[in-house]
């Protein structure tokens, strides 16, 4: 599809609206149980309203803020509204304390915090402890009217192309804390052209087209789920099926009702469902292959694919090792 040529994240997004247009570019389970979708057009229009919303909070090219929640649709405004403005997303796991949560705000040097209701007191915590960073702004259940009031009316807001020019492909757009086991916590910080990339290698890997669906169900915030699913999704015309958290009870279940062709895994996630007992549904499910993308998980693979009858695809290289594009900075530095 076209969207392979394309440059930048915000770039691949429009390209892909114009192609696949009211097709499904998200699926998720609403709270009434039933599946609910966003077409790649609306996706695209969303982010452009979300980049106004941003610009008008304060944020320009370059500036960062974090996203601290679970698993919503809201996640993809916000990182593809931070893709057209330029600005940079810093995703952090919605488990992590106030205490780990202050050290990403204060070293990633954050502007702002965006967060769903049942998280604000661990992030009000933390941003005592990060000055620097005194907005909030709350997504989610009481406060989602409210975001989508804010986002909606910036359909018609103005946007002057000298005052926000085009992000350029080696721009960063991601701001990644990822901690290797032993070691200080780093920031990988990921530029649009390693995310699109790292999608384009994943999607070729697996032979992706516009029927695909990426299962997700770890967090977004996480470098695999957005490098490998999401981005793997965007470049290949497919779409993402996302569920608000992992679950080792309903994972193939959720997998088989949302009609995902492929998911993305970890390795303790990959531990966990093979050592659950054996369930008759295991195997009664879409996916055509998941993708691991840790090491640590080879003593479970064969388990893994005979009791969900699925190969397993491995995918250990992470971006910042791979790709040139990719820098990474300590974040004790």
């Amino acid at each position: 599809m076209k969207s392979r040529a394309a440059a930048t994240v915000g770039a691949a997004l429009a390209d892909g609206a114009a192609l696949q247009g009211d097709k499904a570019f998200l699926v998720m389970t609403a709270a009434s149980g039933e599946l609910r979708s966003i077409g790649w057009a609306e996706m695209d229009a969303r982010a452009t309203r979300t980049a106004r919303l941003l610009r008008s909070l304060g944020l320009r090219v370059g500036d960062r803020f974090n996203v601290h929640t679970t698993n919503c649709p809201e996640f993809f405004d916000l990182w593809f509204g931070a893709a057209r403005l330029g600005a940079v997303l810093v995703p952090t796991d919605p488990r992590c304390t106030s205490d780990e949560l202050a050290y990403v705000l204060g070293r990633s040097r954050c502007h702002l915090t965006v967060t769903r209701p049942e998280l604000q007191e661990v992030v009000a915590r933390a941003q005592v402890q990060a000055p620097d960073c005194g907005h909030l702004l709350v997504i989610g259940d009481s406060g989602d009217e409210t975001f989508t009031a804010a986002r909606d009316a910036q359909a018609d807001a103005p946007w002057d192309p000298l005052q926000n020019p085009e992000p350029r492909p080696e721009d960063v757009l991601g701001a990644l804390c990822i901690a290797e086991p032993g070691q200080q916590p780093e920031n990988v910080l990921v530029t649009h052209a390693t995310y699109l990339d790292v999608g384009r290698t994943a999607a070729a890997h697996l032979r992706m087209g516009p029927n695909d669906r990426q299962f997700i169900a770890l967090p977004l915030s996480d470098h695999d789920t957005q490098c490998h699913a999401s981005m793997s999704a965007l470049v290949s015309g497919g779409s993402i099926a996302l569920v608000p958290r992992f679950s080792v009870a309903r994972w193939s279940a959720q997998a088989g009702a949302m009609g995902a062709t492929l998911a993305c895994l970890v390795a303790e996630p990959v531990r966990q469902l093979c050592t659950r007992g054996v369930r008759p549904a295991d195997s009664a499910h879409t996916l055509r292959a998941v993708t691991v993308t840790q090491p640590g998980a080879e003593e479970y693979v064969a388990r893994f694919e005979e009791r969900f009858s699925v190969p397993v695809v491995r995918g250990h290289e992470r971006p910042a090792r791979r790709h040139r594009s990719t820098t990474r900075t300590t974040l004790t530095s």
